[in-house]
């Protein structure tokens, strides 16, 4: 466990934002590991398709920090699911 505002998690994070931008070590606190998308994740399988809205507005309700993000098919473009994070 890395305890926050520690040189082990400034490091840390400073190791994981220079690989997508800039990290100002002057204000380690605008940066924490909650704000990375990819820390942990829900999917949520649904058939038939077209219940795949009704389902983002259910979670929505129960988790309001949530933050949907399209998941597309890489050839079509179509909506294939909603991925969240938050």
């Amino acid at each position: 466990h890395v305890q926050p505002n520690t040189p082990l998690m400034r490091q840390t994070l400073c190791k994981l934002v220079l690989e997508g931008g800039t990290f100002n070590q002057e204000q380690p606190e605008l940066y924490t590991l909650t704000d990375l998308k990819d820390l942990a994740g829900v999917r949520v399988l649904v058939f038939p398709e077209a219940r795949l809205h009704e389902l983002n507005a259910k979670l929505l309700e129960q988790f309001p920090d949530w933050i949907p993000d399209q998941v597309l098919d890489e050839e079509s473009g179509d909506m294939l699911a909603y991925k969240y994070y938050g």
